[in-house]
């Protein structure tokens, strides 16, 4: 059930530069102080995806089992036509 997921990729770990805004865009998982001798601080995301990682198991909706299961629902089981 599911897919054999090998790894994780993660956008942008730091806030960096970003060539049509700047500096002013922070959509990185560590918040950059520029002002402040570049100190770094993980933000929410990052406190999140650690624990993502840290898991041994992960827990799944009924509903999203349910659908992966039903062969009826899932385009990738359906019988092609033609």
């Amino acid at each position: 059930v599911g897919a054999r997921v090998k790894g994780y990729f993660v956008w942008s770990l730091l806030d960096n530069y970003e060539w049509a805004e700047g500096y002013t865009v922070r959509f990185g998982m560590v918040y950059v102080d520029y002002v402040n001798g570049l100190t770094r601080y993980p933000k929410t995301s990052a406190i999140w995806f650690m624990n993502f990682l840290s898991r041994k198991t992960i827990v799944y909706d009924s509903r999203l089992v349910e659908e992966i299961e039903d062969g009826n629902t899932n385009p990738a089981k359906r019988p092609r036509k033609g």
